[in-house]
């Protein structure tokens, strides 16, 4: 018997932001929530620029549709976990944060090759209305630039043994 991989069968692995040298903003791919139990993005991020301003603003948002431009986005609460930053001798996450008023987390210079942990529950997304079924990350930045990726995790319902389609 050959030692086989386990693959994430009760999970489903997305990625959601391909690597990307970030100068303004950008959006995650959507989640379909339909037949999920959770969903929760990793973000990893590089070197931050500046301490004025949220170099990284992270906003969970739901739609009606697969694509922001066909519905407008509602902001939604969520949970998050700062990691500690790569290469020092901590290790380990921060508390479980909620995000604040305005749904948003913000990373600032000193939060430098950290990784944002964010859990949404797609009842919060059911709440705005039944037909808020997409769940995706708006990332904003004013930094000159920042190396930021994205990998979402979906618990379903009803695992099997293909992982299904993000759309």
């Amino acid at each position: 018997m050959t030692q086989g991989i386990r693959f994430a069968e009760g999970i489903q692995v997305h990625t959601v932001l391909a690597p990307l040298n970030e100068t303004t903003s950008a959006a995650t791919r959507h989640i379909n929530l339909r037949g999920a139990n959770w969903l929760s993005f990793l973000i990893n991020i590089g070197v931050t620029s500046s301490a004025s301003s949220a170099d990284l603003e992270v906003s969970a948002c739901c739609s009606t549709a697969d694509t922001s431009a066909a519905a407008v986005p509602t902001l939604i609460p969520f949970t998050y976990r700062l990691s500690s930053t790569l290469g020092t001798s901590v290790y380990g996450w921060g508390a479980i944060t909620t995000g604040s008023s305005a749904g948003s987390v913000a990373c600032t210079s000193g939060q430098d090759n950290i990784s944002i942990f964010v859990d949404i529950d797609p009842a919060d997304c059911a709440v705005v209305g039944e037909d808020y079924q997409w769940a995706h990350l708006l990332l904003g930045t004013s930094a000159a630039q920042m190396f930021v990726s994205c990998t979402a995790f979906v618990e379903p319902k009803y695992p099997g043994l293909n992982i299904l389609s993000d759309t």
